[in-house]
């Protein structure tokens, strides 16, 4: 059975336009994202063979813009991080680097956000994932009191929930235990 090379096709679909040409599917999305493959110009959702030998004249150019990391969830993205940046990076730095700005979500998987890996690949500045990770950690109560100048048991009061007093039929204005 002959094999069909790249050529030899009048239209590409969807999933042969990223196979021939040596992209994975999100690399394909991103590229097209990024307006680097124009959409189909074919009717079907197809892409022509001109367009096909446009981009595969371009191919290396393509893979470098598109990067190598697709998106990605909070723990691989904070995997990929502490890799990268050889740091302890706590659980919701993620989070917090979006929150900041640093990192865009661009989807969810399964109502989890996903960020981008174009954006984790061109992160470089140590020191912002530093101060995500202490800011984004997670801390037990004893642990935030301790933060936060308290003792454990003002914490329990004062921040997690806050006890009102009404004395009596009074209009007053609610007094805070503490």
């Amino acid at each position: 059975m002959p094999t069909t090379t790249a050529s030899t096709l009048k239209t590409y679909s969807p999933l042969q336009f990223p196979d021939r040409a040596g992209l994975t599917l999100w690399q394909f999305a991103r590229a097209q994202r990024l307006r680097l493959i124009p959409g189909p110009d074919v009717a079907g959702d197809r892409w022509s063979a001109a367009v096909f030998d446009d981009a595969i004249a371009r191919i290396d150019a393509i893979k470098e813009a598109v990067g190598t990391l697709p998106n990605v969830g909070a723990t691989r993205a904070e995997e990929h991080l502490a890799a990268r940046f050889n740091l302890v990076v706590h659980a919701g730095t993620a989070a917090e680097l979006a929150r900041r700005g640093h990192l865009p979500v661009v989807g969810e998987h399964k109502g989890y956000p996903l960020y981008c890996g174009l954006a984790l690949q061109n992160l470089t500045d140590r020191r912002k994932v530093a101060r995500a990770s202490t800011a984004g950690q997670l801390h037990m109560r004893d642990a935030a009191a301790r933060i936060l100048g308290l003792r454990a048991s003002d914490f329990t009061d004062r921040v997690v929930h806050v006890r009102f007093a009404r004395w009596g039929r009074c209009r007053c204005r609610p007094v805070s235990l503490y």
